[in-house]
């Protein structure tokens, strides 16, 4: 957040998070075909190599910044998780993610098991699920800090 103006910073972290949708629309169906061809290890070891070119990609082309405010000690950040106006947030954020995570784990047995597809089905249903996940997340809006300020 440091790397945008203040008042852009809440976009910026919504941006940062819908990386994650797109990956998954993306890397999970990608992921699941190449492990259909080339077998279960060769989609850990591309997300690993990719990981390893993000990091360095992040440590070479981003600016080093001023120094930052301090986040203060582990103790006075353990008090945001007490805080109940966050709380709904948190709620909202775990059970988003984790739904969306489960579905991604059994989308590809019930695929399999129940409807019968086989493998190309299962990465079409992903893709599927993937793009509803992303339009989904288009309809709710900007970003939750505009979501809280406009019915704060």
């Amino acid at each position: 957040m440091a790397l945008v103006p203040t008042q852009k910073s809440g976009r910026a972290v919504a941006i940062m998070v819908s990386g994650l949708t797109v990956a998954m629309v993306t890397g999970v169906p990608g992921g699941t075909r190449l492990g259909d061809l080339m077998g279960w290890r060769l989609p850990f070891l591309v997300v690993a190599a990719m990981g390893a070119l993000a990091t360095i990609g992040l440590w070479r082309l981003l600016p080093a910044l001023a120094a930052q405010r301090s986040a203060g000690a582990i103790l006075s950040q353990h008090a945001l998780l007490k805080s109940h106006e966050l709380m709904p947030l948190y709620a909202i954020a775990a059970l988003g993610m984790g739904a969306t995570f489960a579905m991604f784990t059994y989308l590809s047995a019930l695929l399999i098991h129940t409807t019968g597809f086989r493998s190309e089905g299962v990465t079409l249903g992903l893709v599927v699920f993937g793009l509803g996940s992303v339009g989904g997340r288009s309809a709710e809006g900007a970003c939750p800090t505009d979501m809280a300020r406009s019915s704060a």
